[in-house]
């Protein structure tokens, strides 16, 4: 099968459902689709016994291998939309299905969903070289392809949805590796860390596989509120997600999965051996947090989470002190398991349960330590039992008809229960097992709500929590990394704080996983060292990211003022210049006032010694006393010569006075301060 067929076909589901506001059924979604087929077939009529024609002939069409019942459901509904007619020509004769070419050939259906083709082949494109460049895998896109069908069905649903025969909507696989799953969870990752559009492109295909699935359980209707109160049982794991001990993120979805279940009239319980055992996990990571035999190797997730948080006992103990009051907050009962006497017709075979919880692990996990899982395969055996008990044999539906719930993040145990229960009588259709997990229940809530645009947002919330889940390495991986790290620490290799890093760091856990990809067999003893390395590089990465801004902003405040500088500078150059003129101009106007006034003081001397001279000349003439007649010769003489001397230096008088006076008057001609123009 051409696994690009299924993708497209799930995309197009969603496309559809897009374009019909009011849709009354999902069911109503594949109408077209059959349509199509029967048009293309060039189908003119078939018969009950050749339903599994049809089924086949849709798988071969768009690779989704729909079962019997949903199909014989759809072919109910386009009898009713009068797509089908009926017939029998004689009585008892089986029915036969014809198409109603009439009606048909006048309904436009557009099943095509070209834009989304071109932009999903874009995408895995960009998976096809995001795999070569980071992990130095090559790929195909056909085998790009393939890895999404294998991510779509290591998704819970896969399991929740599957039919009674173990029948998958989805093609089966032939590469179920870790390695490729985990090749496409990391892609999805980075996809969302860098916030690219193309998630959204992804998350289409999830919702369209949720659509799909859902066609195993015929009867989902659109309503507002389940009228029958529902009691829900958690498991610790739910607890830990809810509690925020795994990331931030994940307790957002788990928030968001309590409101969901109270919002529809369900009320949340916890078995108060479930909360005691959550205790005793919280209660180890106290006695081990501080103590200098902590051994990561043997650790518990809530230890490891507490250590890479940088918790210490006493912040540990604040936690377990405020525990009741954090699971009230959330709307959270704790309740006590049923009294062993009451409803025993209605007991579960609690050890062919174990057993059968036990071989599915073995099978999923060749490295399943029983021993190990113990204590939590008991508590959840004890879970499971005590719900089944309360639903006194009933058998329920839809959620509508659940009176109770054990809801797990646990796939294997979810699927555990439902084939434990096929074996009950009245289990022969399908039903809503004793035990579903998180993803099952809150896409059935989701597709009963008017407002699909919430499923949206739940599945992909769910998808980007089960990136980070998957990308997690197992606890081989962590051994066999840690082994790596004890060797390089005797050689010295490492030091103290290099060790801790590796140990504690859920970034070095991550990076293990990134270079890895699930695979054991790449741990090598350079591993711890490579990790390390790139730890220091995307260090040195986000600090130059952090600088670069810094010192783009200094560049361009440097270049601002050097170009403010430099403007400056004209400016001062274009100034001094107009100062030189303008002193140069001032001294050649100063130089001819003073050569003015030289010339006017040469004037008035030969005009004094001329008039004096008059006079002596004619001081004979005029009687007057001798005395002043010699003072009249000796100031005609002084005025003489002082005139000579003044002649000779007018012209390079330096007096400061004369000076002062020029250049001021110049200088107000010219509206200039005199404090910048000293020296004149």
């Amino acid at each position: 099968m051409d696994n690009r067929k299924t993708v497209k076909s799930l995309a197009l589901l969603k496309v559809m459902l897009d374009r019909n506001e009011n849709l009354k059924s999902y069911m109503d979604l594949f109408i077209p689709m059959v349509i199509e087929l029967m048009k293309k077939r060039k189908i003119k009529n078939f018969g009950r016994n050749e339903i599994s024609n049809v089924i086949q002939c849709f798988y071969n069409e768009y690779g989704l291998k729909i079962p019997y019942h949903p199909m014989v459901t759809i072919i109910n509904r386009m009898i009713q939309e009068d797509y089908l007619k009926t017939t029998s020509v004689r009585q008892h004769e089986p029915i036969q299905f014809t198409p109603n070419y009439d009606k048909i050939d006048q309904t436009e259906y557009d099943i095509s969903s070209k834009k989304f083709d071109a932009e999903f082949d874009t995408v895995v494109q960009e998976y096809v070289k995001f795999a070569n460049k980071k992990h130095s895998i090559r790929l195909t896109e056909d085998q790009a392809y393939d890895h999404i069908i294998l991510v779509l069905k290591d998704h819970d649903l896969d399991i929740a949805f599957m039919n009674q025969e173990g029948t998958s909507i989805l093609p089966s696989q032939e590469d179920g590796s870790n390695l490729s799953k985990n090749l496409f969870y990391d892609f999805v990752r980075t996809l969302f860390e860098e916030k690219s559009q193309n998630l959204e492109l992804v998350n289409e295909i999830v919702f369209g596989y949720i659509i799909a699935s859902a066609l195993l359980f015929t009867e989902i209707k659109p309503v507002k509120t389940i009228k029958r109160k529902t009691t829900y049982y958690l498991d610790t794991g739910i607890l830990f997600g809810l509690l925020g001990i795994n990331s931030n993120y994940e307790q957002e979805v788990f928030s968001d999965f309590i409101y969901l279940l109270q919002e529809k009239g369900g009320v949340v319980k916890i078995f108060e051996h479930t909360y005691q055992e959550f205790i005793n996990i919280i209660d180890s990571c106290v006695e081990w947090i501080d103590n200098p035999n902590y051994d990561p190797n043997k650790a518990s997730r809530a230890l490891l989470f507490f250590k890479s948080e940088g918790y210490h006992r006493s912040d540990i103990e604040l936690f377990i002190k405020q525990l009741p009051e954090k699971i009230k907050s959330f709307g959270i009962e704790i309740e006590d398991i049923p009294d062993p006497n009451i409803n025993t017709n209605f007991q579960m075979d609690e050890e062919e349960f174990q057993r059968k919880l036990i071989d599915l692990y073995r099978e999923n996990n060749p490295n399943f330590d029983e021993e190990e899982k113990e204590g939590t395969i008991n508590y959840d055996v004890k879970s499971v039992s005590a719900v089944f008990k309360q639903r006194g044999g009933k058998v329920a539906r839809n959620i509508e008809e659940c009176k109770f719930l054990f809801v797990t993040t646990n796939s294997t145990l979810a699927f555990a229960s439902k084939l434990h229960e096929n074996n009950y009588p009245l289990h022969d259709t399908f039903y809503i097992p004793t035990t579903v997990t998180d993803v099952f229940l809150g896409t059935i809530l989701w597709l009963s709500s008017p407002n699909y645009l919430n499923l949206e947002d739940f599945s992909k919330k769910h998808l980007i929590s089960h990136c980070y889940a998957a990308l997690n390495p197992t606890k081989q991986q962590f051994t066999l990394f840690l082994n790596e790290v004890n060797k390089l620490k005797q050689d010295g290799s490492l030091t103290e704080d290099d060790i801790t890093y590796l140990e504690t760091s859920p970034e070095a856990r991550r990076l293990l996983q990134e270079k890895t990809l699930g695979d054991a067999m790449k741990i090598t003893s350079k591993t711890p060292i490579e990790i390390l390395q790139e730890i220091q590089s995307e260090a040195d990465r986000k600090a130059k990211e952090k600088f670069t801004p810094i010192q783009t902003e200094l560049e361009k405040r440097n270049k601002e003022l050097i170009e403010e500088l430099r403007q400056n500078k004209e400016e001062i150059d274009k100034k001094e210049k107009q100062y030189i003129e303008l002193s140069n101009k001032l001294k050649e106007e100063v130089k001819k006032e003073v050569n003015t006034f030289s010339i006017i003081l040469i004037v008035f001397f030969i005009i004094i010694f001329v008039f004096l001279q008059i006079i002596d000349e004619n001081l004979i003439t005029i009687n007057i006393n001798n005395n002043i007649k010699i003072a009249i010769k000796w100031i005609s003489l002084f005025i003489s010569i002082v005139g000579i001397v003044f002649n000779i230096n007018i012209k390079q008088c330096k007096n400061k006075k004369v000076n002062e006076i020029v250049a001021k008057k110049l200088l107000k001609k010219y509206n200039i301060t005199s404090k910048n123009n000293k020296g004149y």
